[in-house]
């Protein structure tokens, strides 16, 4: 079944025929093929790239939190080496030499300053807490861009082997053109597919106009030759009438003949 441009398909009854031409189809698989690997690889690219961010957040978020116990440890030790030395502080004498009604103020001084160092502590601590957390939070994000990325690069590895698996398929139907075609063209086939397969439909092309032009030539010459054996055919027919008309004129001048003796025959 030959399929004509602008002309209903005789099976589905559409005038369109996107797929007629072997290059469209050759051309449509080559950019699905290359639009699919072209977002894969982007994705991949995309989540690289979060996924180095990420590590470069948690690698600061880790160093912070390290100074931070540094520090917090470096305190704790203050207040443990400070202890035993509030109790002999040359302060002590002086809260002693205080008045009674005095030492209460004082006291709330030493106290409200002490109290400003523990919510120092504090927020340190809080701030600590805070670190920990989103350094959990971005390791979680950069195990999870990690996983992405595995996924993206199998979902590339995937693409890479349907591309494989089409090109075997088109270099399987093109050995099966090997008897049909010359080596040059299937060398073009896999070298440049759409600019031999268009130079294929125009030396198909030519050929369907040598062979139509041969046809009219072979019908105009069964023309000719019916035109000479309808002449010859006439022609035996002239002859022949002629013969037809040579014997009666032979008879009538026979009977002429017949009839002027028989005249004169009778005039004696």
């Amino acid at each position: 079944m030959q399929l004509q441009d602008d002309q209903p398909c005789p099976v589905c009854g559409s005038v369109e025929h996107p797929w007629h031409q072997p290059e469209a189809l050759l051309e449509s698989l080559t950019q699905h093929d290359d639009n699919e690997q072209a977002s894969a690889q982007k994705a991949v690219d995309l989540l690289t790239e979060q996924r180095n961010q990420l590590r470069e957040q948690v690698g600061g978020v880790i160093a912070r939190q390290k100074e931070l116990l540094r520090q917090h440890e470096q305190m704790l030790e203050r207040h443990q080496a400070l202890a035993p030395d509030l109790e002999a502080h040359p302060l002590a004498a002086q809260l002693l030499d205080r008045d009674a009604d005095k030492r209460d103020g004082w006291l709330s001084q030493q106290l409200s300053q002490l109290n400003e160092v523990i919510a120092r502590d504090e927020q340190r601590q809080q701030a600590l807490l805070t670190l920990q957390k989103d350094a959990a939070r971005l390791q979680q994000q950069l195990q999870a861009a990690t996983d992405a990325s595995q996924t993206a690069a199998r979902h590339v590895a995937e693409q890479l082997k349907q591309l494989d698996a089409d090109q075997q398929r088109l270099e399987e139907e093109l050995t099966a053109f090997t008897p049909l075609v010359s080596p040059q063209v299937l060398e073009g086939l896999r070298s440049d597919a759409s600019a031999t397969v268009m130079q294929l439909e125009q030396q198909i092309t030519q050929r369907l106009d040598q062979l139509e032009q041969q046809t009219e030539e072979q019908q105009e010459q069964r023309e000719r030759q019916q035109n000479i054996e309808k002449q010859q055919i006439e022609q035996q027919a002239r002859l022949q009438r002629q013969g037809e008309l040579a014997l009666e004129v032979t008879r009538l001048a026979a009977q002429q003949q017949a009839s002027q003796q028989a005249l004169t025959g009778l005039l004696g």
